[in-house]
Formats: C-alpha cells, sequence, structure tokens
C-alpha cells in the first residue's frame, strides 16, 4: 500500500487511515445479534456495506451523541426523558456546541438550545444524561465544560474535535460495566 514515492503528506495520511480502520475493526470485534429474528429472505438482502446487525437492548446499551444533536433535539431529549436509555456527550459535542452558539451562524440558535437542554438536564436525568470528560469522567454540571486538548501531539491520530468524539463511544464500549 505504501508507495516510496509518495509524500510524507500522503504517507501520513496512509498511516491515518489504517489507524481509522484498526479503529473501525475494534469497535466491531463484538458479535452482535439482531433484535428480532429476520426472515431469510430480507437478512439475505442486507448487504455486508450496511454494517453488523447491533444488539439495541434499552437499560444496556448506551448511546453517545456527536455535534449532529442539533438536528434532532426533540428525539434526543425524547430518548433521555423515558430514562430507558444511557446517553452520553462528550465534552468535545460540548465545546463545538459553545464554539457554535458564539459564532453569527445559522446553527446559532439551534446550538444554543442543545447547550440550555444539555444544562437544564444534567442534574434531572443523573442516570440517562451524562457528559464525558476525555478522561472517561462524568460531569454533574456544565459550569466546567472545556478540556485541554493539544492536536500538536505526534504520536496522536486527533487533529480536530471530531476525532475525539469516536474516543467517547470506543471508551464506552472497553470500559462501561453493568
Amino acid at each position: 500500500e505504501d508507495n516510496e514515492d509518495d509524500s510524507e503528506e500522503i504517507k501520513e495520511l496512509k498511516a491515518r487511515r489504517r489507524h481509522l480502520r484498526s479503529l473501525v475493526v475494534s469497535s466491531q470485534r463484538l458479535p452482535s445479534l439482531p433484535l428480532k429474528p429476520h426472515s431469510k429472505s430480507r437478512h439475505s438482502r442486507q448487504s455486508a456495506a450496511s454494517g453488523p446487525i447491533l444488539n439495541i437492548v434499552q437499560g444496556f446499551t448506551i448511546l453517545v451523541l456527536d455535534t449532529n444533536i442539533l438536528s434532532s433535539l426533540s428525539i434526543a431529549a425524547s430518548i433521555i426523558e423515558s430514562l430507558r436509555w444511557t446517553v452520553v456527550i462528550p465534552v468535545p459535542v460540548i465545546m463545538e456546541l459553545d464554539g457554535l452558539s458564539s459564532n453569527p451562524s445559522q446553527l446559532n440558535e439551534a446550538a444554543q438550545e442543545a447547550l440550555s437542554y444539555i444544562t437544564s438536564h444534567i442534574r434531572l436525568h443523573v442516570t440517562s444524561l451524562k457528559v464525558q470528560t476525555l478522561k472517561g469522567n462524568y460531569l454533574t454540571t456544565l459550569n466546567v465544560r472545556t478540556e485541554q486538548v493539544d492536536f500538536a501531539e505526534a504520536d496522536s491520530w486527533d487533529r480536530c474535535m471530531d476525532d475525539l468524539i469516536p474516543e467517547a463511544a470506543i471508551w464506552q464500549d472497553e470500559y462501561w460495566v453493568d
């Protein structure tokens, strides 16, 4: 895959792609079961590109949200308020929402609404809404809602906030215990 004629930038991008693929493979290492049995014909139509069938069980499955919470805040709110699921919002999402809410853009109002909802519900729904730091700790308020992030680390593949958000899902997969 590597070509010695490739520039350093291309070599770095290829290495990053290998790293991201390894993250995908490691996140799929546990076998998953379908929610309900599928008929043979329906199951055979499922393409390999659609990904694995996930075993999603209320009370046992953790949902990690990203900044796209803006586009479906009402759905996220109903999931949180149902008290049947644990919803985790990584601190980088909060930091992105803070940035969006302070900039004059189309997303400004939606970001403010999302932050307002999270801030007002984080204490009311302790079991169903959690804000997770990069170290895996949970915040009980959003009074302190930023973390020191160093994108300059040579051995880190994280280059922007979007790269940090999947880390929360990976942390949940590796360390969450019932």
